[in-house]
């Protein structure tokens, strides 16, 4: 047992999540440092963007032990790693459920899936306390009796169990947005660029938290934050690993 008054840890463990194709890959290998990261790989076509980064890639036909397999070798051969990518938990769902014993009770199946799911993640967080660990996820939106989104969580199985409880297992839930043109005007003339921004708390329907900023002290980061790479940049990511790590 330890007594303490202000528990901080040096590692962080974030779910990523949001629409396909918001960058939220290109952001989890870059924002520790891409030659830090190991990349668990369930959707092998979604690393297609990313470019060269350590990758263990899952066959969807034996997930569950192809699973275990990845967990060992990083433990024996990436101890280095400052960061442990998984890529991404709604396909890993998806796999686990395909593989599941058969049943005529298709709760058994899904209950399948989410029992290894519950697994991976809490063999991650307790199992690896050196390093930094991301989930990613494509997100997905709840709706109330008359068909109005309500809120959003991970898209994941166990819409009424295991997706809400995921985003409680871990320490950020920060919301990738989709790419945004903007245009502003420089010297009278229009210049068109991308905006990329997450949201790193809740604005009152898309799901996120964080648990740097603390009730009464100023804020670590904002409501939004910049994650934009611009013309080969990563200074945005870096500024956002610095105010993570309290650098």
């Amino acid at each position: 047992m330890q007594f303490v008054k202000d528990y901080r840890s040096s590692r962080h463990t974030i779910i990523l999540m949001g629409p396909p194709k918001s960058g939220k890959s290109t952001l989890a290998v870059n924002l520790f440092g891409r030659e830090n990261a190991i990349v668990i790989a369930y959707d092998r076509e979604g690393m297609k963007s990313v470019g060269k980064v350590d990758q263990l890639l899952i066959d969807p036909s034996k997930v569950a032990q192809e699973t275990i397999d990845a967990l060992a070798y990083i433990k024996s051969h990436c101890a280095n790693k400052k960061c442990i990518i998984v890529n991404d938990m709604t396909h890993a769902g998806r796999y686990y459920y395909a593989v599941a014993p058969a049943s005529k009770d298709d709760r058994k199946m899904y209950q399948y899936a989410i029992q290894n799911l519950r697994s991976l993640v809490m063999k991650l967080n307790s199992e690896f306390p050196n390093q930094h660990i991301i989930y990613e996820c494509v997100d997905m939106y709840i709706e109330d009796k008359e068909d109005k989104v309500v809120y959003n969580y991970p898209n994941v199985p166990g819409r009424t169990t295991f997706a809400q409880e995921f985003p409680g297992m871990v320490d950020h839930v920060f919301y990738v947005n989709l790419p945004r043109e903007k245009t502003t005007i420089i010297n009278g003339k229009p210049i068109k660029s991308i905006e990329r921004t997450i949201l790193t708390a809740s604005d009152g329907l898309r799901l996120a938290g964080n648990r740097l900023n603390i009730a009464g002290e100023s804020k670590v980061i904002d409501l939004s934050e910049s994650v934009m790479i611009e013309d080969g940049s990563f200074a945005n990511i870096e500024a956002l690993r610095k105010k993570i790590l309290g650098e």
